[in-house]
This record gives C-alpha cells, structure tokens and sequence, in this order.
C-alpha cells in the first residue's frame, strides 16, 4: 500500500477552485517516496496557507504539474492507494 496526502491551493475568481500545489506519497514503512510542490498551471489567488502550508516560495522553480502527475501515476499504479479524502486528492490529479 501507499498513502497520498496531496495540498491544494486556489485559483481563479476569490481563489475558489483547487489546484495541486504539493503531493507526498509514504510507503508502507511510513518512509517519505515522494514529496515534492508543484508549479501550478495558473495564477494562484489563495495559498491556503492557514490549511496548506504552502508559500509561494514553495512553488517557485517547482516541478510541473504534467511531470508530477505522470510519476505519481508510475509510482502508484498496480498498489493499494490509502488517504483521507483520496477523491479530492485524485481530482486533483487529473
């Protein structure tokens, strides 16, 4: 198995619509396989920091979401996927 955890932060019109901001994968060991900010595609309006943890130093020079979203699909497929609310985190994904 491995559990997900994924931070959005907000985009567009008051920051209301989530993007992936970082994702972080831990095996079943509990040891860290990923954990990495990404750069989102757009303009981001509300960090959620408060929520997230997320600064926008975080986000510079960060990987692009296309990169990211190809190695958690590669790093995960064929495993048991665990994480509270998993179906944002996915959505987020796509």
């Amino acid at each position: 198995p491995i559990a997900m955890d994924c931070e959005m932060v907000g985009v567009g019109e008051e920051g209301k619509r989530s993007v992936l901001a970082r994702v972080s994968l831990v095996d079943v060991n509990g040891d860290a396989i990923l954990d990495t900010y990404v750069a989102p595609k757009e303009k981001v309006t509300d960090l959620r920091t408060f929520v997230s943890g997320v600064r926008y130093q975080h986000l510079k020079g960060a990987p692009q979401f296309n990169a990211i979203q190809k190695m958690v699909s590669e790093m995960t497929a064929g495993k048991l996927l665990v994480g509270h609310a998993l179906k944002n985190d996915l959505s987020a994904l796509l």
